[in-house]
């Protein structure tokens, strides 16, 4: 999955607002504006998940250490798809383990999270 992309996300203001910082990250309050879609990607052969505004943007790692990463695309009736168009809901599914085993009992310690994220612009 290296290299490949997985998503685009429009919505910044929306993002924002759970964080309770509607326009820290998009200072215009438009999600219609350049540089608003962006891509995710997970890079497996870093263990990295990166955003990518299209257009103009380089590529900046938001989440380190990730060893698992799927996300899952659901239409209007909860049903699984692959037809971008019918996409209402994603799951996002996200893994990270620790790069160190714990001393005393030798193993590494994982932690798994799971997100719906509501499309808002269908």
């Amino acid at each position: 999955m290296q290299g490949r992309r997985l998503c685009r996300y429009r919505r910044w203001r929306r993002y924002d607002r759970h964080l309770g910082a509607p326009s820290l990250r998009d200072p215009d309050g438009r999600t219609d504006a350049a540089g608003e879609d962006v891509t995710i990607s997970y890079d497996s052969a870093t263990s990295t998940v990166n955003i990518t505004p299209q257009g103009a943007g380089a590529v900046q790692p938001i989440a380190n250490y990730i060893s698992a990463f799927t996300l899952q695309y659901f239409d209007q009736n909860g049903i699984a798809t692959a037809v971008g168009a019918n996409v209402l809901k994603i799951k996002i599914t996200m893994t990270g383990t620790t790069t160190l085993a714990n001393p005393q009992t030798k193993k590494t310690f994982g932690q798994t999270v799971t997100s719906d994220v509501q499309i808002a612009t269908r």
